[in-house]
């Protein structure tokens, strides 16, 4: 049966036997029913999520979320809203808002959010859950209270403990490479990007910055191991949302060498869904990531992933595979939990009938429907079939960045790094 059949079976059938049958809802292949009401494109995005969702399974053993219930729950919810717009209320879109909040808040995966339009103004409004809305706003402080301090404390002339020999930092602070006068060669990044940079023909000033300041960060790293000066390496992705999964060999991967034997190296088990049916789920196969594929030197000094909550998606991944790598160490406080990756299956779709069963439901621009959905399709797990989504990865060592006037975390990774080079 191909894809246009099963979704036209689905359309053709009741939602489930749960929820009250009068209140059972068919998806219109043209998704116009969503666009009329309230209640309808609830509907909607409650089914969309239904069909796609891919850690139903973690959520009923784990949390024993019962999603049915919420369909009852909230679906009166809506109609009053519905009831309330007709009756000349002005305040409800701000309702309808808040109660896609606290709908997406039953839910445990780390990257999924729901684009919506008002059925009835076309005002649009981008929902994720209230802990993804405090996260953007604590990731903001951080970044710049950090920045603050390698300025005024390690690229200071008056700094005695860990001065930096030499810096290069984006001028919006994305990239900051940093090669410390005990040559240990440092990196923080704000977002893996670096791949669709390197594809690019005509890149911007602020993308060649990027790519000077990683090549720098390579260079060195390369020089210092090439005259047995290296001491150490450190990469920061504190702060750091994800990004392409190709970036890895640019980052880590241009440390070491083919772990698994198949060019890269492995970090759990990725399990896609395979039907429409709540528990349909396919075996997981392995997770992997590629070395960089130019000739590198294999790092053996000792290497230090720092990372924080708000270390999410590929910056995750990178705290796994360190795990996994003999001389790396990943320091700092648990990750944000968000490990499932976000996989463009490249399928043409049609804006008029994309009710899809990948991840990316209804239209992005909001013309033919009124949301759109952007989730995983697939669930990551650890080798041991723990689903890290919400929990996050534990560092190899806690350490508390509590102290206004230093950063405690990265002074750690260096302290680190000079105990272990005295021990050699």
């Amino acid at each position: 049966m191909n894809m246009k059949n099963i979704l036209l079976f689905f359309l053709a059938v009741c939602l489930y036997s749960s929820c009250d049958e009068n209140e059972l809802f068919k998806l219109s292949p043209n998704l116009e029913e969503s666009n009329k009401s309230y209640e309808n494109q609830f509907k909607a995005i409650w089914t969309a999520i239904d069909i796609n969702y891919p850690i139903w399974d973690v959520e009923r053993d784990e949390y024993h979320l019962n999603w049915d219930s919420v369909y009852n729950e909230y679906l009166p919810k809506f109609r009053e809203q519905d009831a309330a717009y007709l009756a000349g209320d002005t305040t409800c879109w701000f309702r309808v808002c808040m109660l896609y909040h606290n709908l997406l808040n039953n839910l445990h995966d780390g990257h999924i959010n729901v684009k919506i339009k008002d059925v009835y103004t076309g005002k649009e409004n981008e929902v994720a859950s209230l802990i993804g809305m405090i996260a953007s706003y604590r990731y903001a402080y951080n970044r710049v209270i950090r920045y603050m301090t390698w300025n005024t404390v390690y690229n200071s002339e008056n700094e005695n403990r860990h001065p930096l020999l030499e810096t290069k930092v984006s001028s919006d602070s994305y990239y900051w490479y940093g090669h410390f006068k005990d040559d240990i060669v440092y990196l923080s990044i704000l977002e893996f990007n670096l791949s669709e940079i390197i594809k690019k023909r005509g890149r911007t000033e602020k993308e060649q910055n990027y790519l000077d300041i990683w090549q720098a960060w390579f260079d060195k790293i390369q020089e210092l191991h090439n005259n047995r000066k290296l001491n150490g390496v450190i990469l920061d992705v504190r702060g750091n949302p994800g990004g392409k999964i190709e970036d890895y060999q640019y980052f880590l991967g241009a440390l070491h060498g083919d772990i698994d034997g198949d060019g890269g190296i492995h970090t759990g088990f990725l399990r896609s869904k395979s039907g429409i049916g709540r528990y349909d789920y396919e075996k997981g196969k392995d997770y992997s990531f590629h070395t960089y594929e130019k000739e590198h030197a294999i790092i053996t000094a000792p290497i230090v992933v720092l990372a924080d909550s708000l270390s999410a998606s590929m910056a995750e991944q990178t705290c796994l595979a360190a795990k996994r790598i003999k001389n790396a160490y990943v320091i700092g406080t648990k990750t944000s939990g968000a490990l499932s990756p976000l996989v463009d299956f490249g399928f043409e779709r049609n804006l008029h009938d994309n009710f899809t069963m990948f991840g990316n439901i209804g239209d992005e621009n909001l013309i033919f429907s009124s949301f759109y959905i952007n989730m995983p399709f697939s669930t990551f797990t650890t080798y041991e079939g723990t689903c890290l989504e919400s929990v996050g990865v534990e560092p190899d060592q806690v350490v508390f960045d509590d102290d206004p006037n230093r950063d405690k975390q990265l002074d750690y990774a260096l302290d680190y790094i000079l105990s272990l080079t005295r021990n050699r």
